[in-house]
């Protein structure tokens, strides 16, 4: 079994992401006992994901935790089929 915690930082559309809001990112994890997790799950919208991907490999240089970034296109909090089903795949790929 796998628990998992839901926290979501208040960002814009993912094409309105700026370095602050990466540095935002970086202040939150910094406040969090990450020893208490083995990994994290960053979603990200489609559009500019690869720039947020190269801030954040920047700035976080010194996690402790593994932090795989993947696309959606569609908000954790809609509760449509495709969502439930494309969380499904992921996390049945990367955890044994």
């Amino acid at each position: 079994t796998v628990d998992f915690d839901y926290i979501s930082p208040e960002t814009p559309i993912s094409e309105n992401v700026t370095l602050y809001d990466c540095l935002e990112i970086k202040e939150m994890l910094s406040q969090m006992d990450l020893s208490i997790y083995e990994g994290m799950i960053l979603i990200h919208g489609t559009e500019y994901i690869p720039f947020t991907a190269a801030a954040l490999n920047l700035l976080l240089t010194d996690l402790s935790i593994p932090l795989v970034i993947i696309t959606q296109n569609t908000l954790l909090s809609q509760k449509d089929h495709y969502r439930i089903v494309s969380m499904q795949i992921f996390l049945k790929s990367v955890i044994p």
